[in-house]
Order: structure tokens, then C-alpha cells, then sequence
């Protein structure tokens, strides 16, 4: 997937909520825009953690969808 792509959905106003999902089917969710930083060239993404803790990094080509929570299902966990 694009970065350019991944930041107009994490730059879109209002923001939506949306899970990243990888090739291998791993999906990461992202609840507000400060969980999500692109990185400047757009190769890698930093993901930080719900509750708080450190996240991870993504690297941009390995993001097959961006999935947005359809309205009445819930968001299965992630990681």
C-alpha cells in the first residue's frame, strides 16, 4: 500500500478508526491519529500500543488494507 494513501486516512477529518492489515492477515488497530506517525519518506509507520506501552514498526510495504470498523461490529484485539 501507498503512504500516501495510509496518511490520507490518518489525516482525514473527522478521523475514523481503522486497522491496518498486513499480507500475513496480522491487522493492527489504530483508535485516533496520535496512535499513528508516518514516517517522512513514507517507509514505515510507528504504531503505538493502546494502553499506552511502546508499540512497534511497520513497514509500509507489508500493509496489504486499510479496514475501517463497519458500523455495529466491534473490532476483533489485535497483537
Amino acid at each position: 500500500m501507498k503512504a500516501e494513501d495510509i496518511r490520507r486516512v490518518h489525516e482525514a477529518v473527522p478521523f475514523r478508526p481503522f486497522s491496518l492489515v498486513l499480507a500475513d492477515g496480522r491487522a493492527f488497530r489504530v483508535p485516533h491519529s496520535d496512535f499513528l506517525s508516518v514516517s517522512p519518506k513514507g517507509g514505515a509507520l510507528f504504531l503505538w500500543a493502546e494502553d499506552g506501552g511502546i508499540g512497534g514498526i511497520l513497514d509500509t510495504a507489508l500493509i496489504a488494507e486499510v479496514r475501517f470498523k463497519a458500523n455495529g461490529t466491534r473490532h476483533p484485539k489485535h497483537r
